[in-house]
């Protein structure tokens, strides 16, 4: 019994496949130069090109509609709250501040209204005006965003 010598083709499929002339050119050429060599470059640029292919379609743990930062609602109210009142205050009442954020969000329900109130405050986006605390609150300052450092 001979022991079989392993080669690198022995693990390789050939793949036959019909693609636009000038399309083969433009892969080779370009194959050429990324991988530096001429024999096997197509075949390295293939390869790379189907795992790149199945990456991009066997994603599961990437949700496609991911959740939103509070940043970005917080984004949303503000238009809202432009379109609503016609321009961008520097300090908003309550009312006018359920009503952007019933209008960003979509939503209807108190609660969730004053959970985004408190998480915006929390996130130090808005800052109560009369007390500290924004459940008590009948205006709020928003809080502009610091200029990077950098």
């Amino acid at each position: 019994m001979s022991k079989k010598r392993m080669t690198k083709r022995e693990d390789k499929v050939a793949l036959q496949v019909l693609i636009p002339r000038e399309l083969y050119n433009r892969v080779l050429e370009v194959a050429v130069r990324v991988y530096g060599v001429q024999r096997g470059a197509m075949s390295l640029a293939v390869e790379e090109a189907l795992a790149y292919w199945l990456q991009m379609h066997t994603q599961t743990h990437t949700p496609y509609n991911p959740r939103l930062t509070t940043r970005e609602v917080f984004d949303r109210v503000l238009m809202a709250l432009r379109d609503y009142l016609g321009y961008m205050p520097l300090k908003v009442r309550r009312e006018n501040l359920v009503v952007a954020i019933k209008r960003a969000r979509q939503i209807r329900d108190e609660r969730s209204v004053k959970r985004w109130i408190q998480a915006f405050c929390d996130e130090g986006l808005l800052k109560p005006m009369g007390c500290s605390n924004p459940k008590y609150a009948t205006a709020f300052e928003i809080i502009p965003l610091k200029a990077s450092p950098y």
